[in-house]
């Protein structure tokens, strides 16, 4: 390829990263706060300011639970992330914003681990810088940075330690198999799913050094993973029971199929993750996110239908690491779409693959070709901007907390989910529990019912109606205070 096209694509990847990252802050700024963001950084706040880890914002015997002082030591959540963040509000604001910028600075460390991985596979060509472009402006890694989660930090650290790999291996053998764990091992510290990033690597490993490797080579890659969970280990130790019990109860929260059938596993897959991810099942504009899918998926057939593609080893290579992750997605975790984060660099792997092959078919085909790169990442960006603003959560939620906090008196206490934990600025006497106290003894002051405890309540009057008949018992105590757009302030009567 020539310079100048070389130029072009860097200046087009310079452009379009720092508009992602824009995108996603204001995202950041407008998107409402998942009950999950709430639960991660209450660990995270109070190690930053009170030296400890736990999640006070959820009491242990709360939501029909038994995480057993999880006020005191958080385990059921891998504590990479939430040292992360904890680092990380030492030096900026405990805000909704600033902590999900966490997650948003993570992005572009995992385009760069793209480009650096696709770099040592393809040495020349514009594979590497076609493949950076893609994941910049994909729809489905900018929006799951918004969110103050893992995933994207797990996805960084895996993909990152894919690169260190291939980019040391034949300069020093013994330091790419150590940095390369050492960052797989700490995305497996980040969220249980760096297991897929874990395989992907031992997959890069066995294809280009199964035979030269030495007893040294297996000890240096052994190191990370011992040294790292010895310290995880010294935690643990503080409340080992603790561990155990929370541990126990979010590894039963359907982390594997139902099912052994092969093509039942696989339709689960399809139905619940991709169609849901890709607009199938809301429908509406939606359904335009599955333009992307048409994209990865097609080239995807298209590498295996095309006898020059396949010859090449680092394409078989991109194939095969992309049938472990969606054979590993398929069998383990939960079907969340936004844990497609860890497979979407390897699907943009090898539709950079056929992109570039098309393009190199003539003008014709680079111009169609160009066009349509260009036409999707235009409408993912205006996707990501759109969903923020018609999604914004602020004026609405500003509304119902002033209220609250307007008649709240020092020994009041609340009750919501943990997303408005950011709003009451960390505040102890906010606690999330839709059980309402029923089980702790805990008796709101404010109980502030949204649209998630509206729908798990919505559910459980057929899932589990005892539960519920508690609940409106509890309600039936207070009598709603406030109500705005989807929202219900009950205040406890006198």
């Amino acid at each position: 390829m020539p310079a100048a096209s070389y130029r072009r694509l860097w200046i087009v990847l310079g452009i379009l990263l720092p508009i992602a990252l824009v995108a996603a802050y204001y995202g950041a700024l407008n998107r409402p706060p998942w009950p999950d963001e709430g639960w991660f950084s209450s660990a995270a706040y109070n190690m930053a300011y009170h030296g400890y880890m736990g999640t006070t914002v959820y009491h242990p015997a709360g939501n029909g639970l038994a995480l057993t002082r999880i006020d005191e030591h958080t385990y059921w959540i891998m504590p990479g992330f939430l040292v992360g963040q904890a680092l990380w509000l030492v030096v900026f604001p405990a805000t909704l914003a600033s902590i999900r910028l966490f997650s948003i600075a993570w992005l572009p460390v995992l385009v760069g681990a793209l480009y650096v991985y696709l770099r040592s596979l393809f040495p020349r060509g514009a594979v590497p810088l076609v493949g950076a472009i893609l994941l910049a402006g994909n729809y489905m890694a900018i929006d799951t940075a918004i969110y103050a989660r893992p995933e994207t930090m797990c996805a960084a650290l895996g993909v990152s330690g894919l690169a260190a790999y291939a980019w040391l291996r034949e300069r020093n053998l013994p330091l790419a198999l150590a940095a390369s764990n050492l960052l797989v091992a700490m995305s497996g510290l980040t969220h249980p799913n760096g297991i897929f990033h874990f395989v992907a690597l031992m997959a890069l490993i066995a294809w280009f050094d199964l035979r030269r490797l030495h007893f040294r080579d297996v000890a240096a890659a052994g190191a990370p993973y011992l040294a790292l969970a010895l310290v995880w280990y010294a935690y643990i130790a503080q409340d080992s029971q603790a561990f155990v019990d929370q541990m126990s109860v979010n590894g039963s929260q359907d982390r594997w199929p139902d099912t052994l059938n092969p093509l039942r596993i696989l339709w689960n897959e399809l139905s619940v993750r991709y169609l849901t991810a890709y607009g199938f099942v809301t429908g509406g504009m939606n359904r335009i996110k599955a333009l992307s899918l048409l994209l990865m998926w097609g080239s995807v057939a298209g590498c295996l239908a095309v006898p020059e593609l396949r010859r090449i080893s680092a394409v078989r290579l991109l194939l095969l690491q992309l049938g472990l992750y969606f054979a590993g997605m398929c069998v383990f975790n939960q079907k969340l779409t936004y844990y497609l984060i860890h497979i979407v660099p390897a699907y943009i792997a090898v539709a950079a693959v056929f992109l570039v092959w098309l393009s190199e078919r003539g003008r014709l085909w680079r111009t169609a070709a160009t066009a349509a790169v260009a036409g999707l990442i235009c409408i993912e960006i205006a996707g990501v901007f759109l969903k923020a603003r018609t999604r914004s959560y602020i004026e609405d939620q500003e509304k119902v907390v002033e209220y609250v906090k307007t008649h709240m008196t020092p020994d009041s206490n609340v009750n919501g989910t943990s997303g408005f934990l950011f709003a009451f600025d960390f505040d102890p006497r906010f606690q999330d529990d839709a059980y309402l106290g029923v089980d702790t003894g805990r008796r709101p002051d404010f109980i502030i019912v949204e649209q998630f405890y509206q729908g798990l309540y919505d559910g459980w009057k057929t899932r589990r109606p005892e539960a519920m008949a508690r609940i409106q018992e509890r309600l039936a105590e207070y009598e709603v205070g406030f109500e705005l757009d989807g929202y219900k302030v009950y205040v406890r009567k006198p």
